[in-house]
């Protein structure tokens, strides 16, 4: 149970690492009250416990942490894409619904926000228009998140684009690394055996495997 404890606290903390960078301290702390609590546990109150061996934490090691590495070095790169989350693009940075439309100015709109409260506005020629786009990435199963192979992304700034680049090929590069620590050693033998023959009908035993006595 320790064990499935720490894996859960170290994937949520690297999931939202970038949303909520302090989950780094908390996930510190609270692994570090584990080690604790359990190294006093097993030498105080716990009775001896049975010799399983290491498998569980090879599996957990390589398979778990595994995952949660690849959903950090992900998420981060989604996430850095998203940024502000606000919906909105600027006409200047391209051509969305209402952005050809002219407003008369010096005059006061009515407004309706998602709560339905009414809101008051007067358009004046420093006025910024703005159109929706969708930044949730995700959802539209865009994947890499990466700037240069999906040029709608023109809510970026410069530095968020190189950023998120950066990440978006990062991401690639541990996916690849990943899979070939999980699957990759078993994939290998498999294509070896294809192309490879291990049994020699003309080897030569071991001299006391056949040295029987027919008397």
């Amino acid at each position: 149970l320790c064990i499935q404890d720490a894996t859960k606290v170290l994937f949520v903390a690297l999931f939202y690492a970038v949303l909520f960078p302090g989950g780094y301290l908390m996930c510190g702390v609270t692994l570090t009250v584990y080690y604790i609590n359990d190294r006093f546990c097993i030498t105080r109150v716990w009775k001896p416990a049975p010799l399983v061996g290491t498998e569980l934490t090879k599996f957990s090691r390589k398979f778990f942490f595994s995952t949660a590495l690849f959903a950090f070095s992900v998420m981060t790169a989604y996430f850095w894409a998203g940024f502000p989350y606000d919906n909105l693009c600027s006409c200047k940075e391209g051509s969305g619904t209402g952005c050809d439309e002219a407003y008369p100015m010096d005059l006061e709109y009515k407004l309706t926000d998602r709560d339905d409260s009414t809101v008051y506005t007067t358009i004046i020629d420093t006025t910024k228009y703005y159109y929706f786009c969708r930044q949730d990435i995700i959802k539209d199963g865009i994947f890499p998140p990466i700037p240069s192979l999906a040029p709608s992304f023109v809510w970026m700034t410069n530095d968020q684009k190189n950023m998120t680049e950066i990440l978006g090929w990062l991401s690639i590069v541990i996916m690849i690394g990943v899979g070939q620590m999980m699957f990759g050693n078993d994939l290998i033998d498999a294509i070896k055996k294809l192309y490879s023959f291990a049994y020699d009908p003309f080897e030569v035993k071991d001299q006391y495997e056949f040295d029987l006595d027919f008397k």
